[in-house]
Parts: structure tokens; C-alpha cells; sequence
């Protein structure tokens, strides 16, 4: 047994986490409370995440969405409620380019950014979708 230093509850060690900092081994917070402290500091995590990868503040992510109509610059669908927009950027200059929903970043990413490949992809849809008509 062991007394979470968050909740003060004494618990099984089953539900202490493994830690290599630890004199026994465990994480000081129980799973539940650090689960809790991880989806509570979710938002600020990803605000940091995205200043770290982009340069972007989370103003700047916020406003970028609201100019869009909080949809994405690709598709034009609504972003869904509590999933967070992809914040889009060239992968050679680093620029953020605008926000765009997980599929279309996905799909930008699979096609290697390339518009060959995706003028190529576009002739592929056309011809099957010509042949169907």
C-alpha cells in the first residue's frame, strides 16, 4: 500500500505508476489523480506544444480559426467540438500555413505535400468518376 501525495488516499501499489526518480520506484500521485492533472492541463500543454513546433501563441491558433469560420481551410467542415485543428505548416520553411482538420493535414502528409501527387490524385478521381457517370 501507498499514500498518494495528491489526495492523501492510501492506495494498492497497483495504482502507482513506475518511476525511475523514485526511492521505490513509484510515481508520488496516484493514476487517477494524475490522470485528472493530465486532462486538466491539456489545453495548456498543446498551447505550449504548438508555440515549441510552430511559433504559433495560442492567440494567434485561435484567431487563425476564428478566420476561417472555425472550419478547415481544405475540406470547409466545421471543426468538432473539443478535438483540437491541425495547425498546418511547410515543412521546409517551417511556415504555418493556416488550420486544418485531422483528415486534410493527414491527407496534405501522405500525399508528401506534393503537387504532382495530388494534381496526379485529382486525375485519378476524375477519370474513375468519369467512367461511372
Amino acid at each position: 500500500m501507498k499514500k498518494c501525495s495528491k489526495c492523501d488516499e492510501t492506495q494498492p501499489l497497483i495504482q502507482f505508476s513506475k518511476s525511475k526518480n523514485s526511492k521505490d520506484g513509484l510515481q508520488s500521485w496516484c493514476r487517477s489523480c494524475k490522470n485528472q492533472d493530465y486532462k486538466d492541463n491539456r489545453d495548456r500543454r498543446l498551447d505550449r506544444m504548438r508555440m515549441n513546433n510552430y511559433g504559433i501563441t495560442s492567440e494567434e491558433y485561435r484567431q487563425k480559426i476564428a478566420d476561417q469560420g472555425n472550419a478547415c481551410e481544405i475540406c470547409k467542415l466545421p471543426f468538432v467540438p473539443d478535438k483540437n485543428p491541425c495547425v498546418d505548416h511547410d515543412h521546409t520553411t517551417l511556415a504555418v500555413r493556416g488550420i486544418l482538420c485531422t483528415h486534410c493535414n493527414s491527407g496534405l502528409g501522405h500525399f508528401k505535400e506534393s503537387l504532382e501527387n495530388l494534381e496526379s490524385a485529382q486525375e485519378y478521381i476524375k477519370k474513375y468518376t468519369a467512367q461511372n457517370d
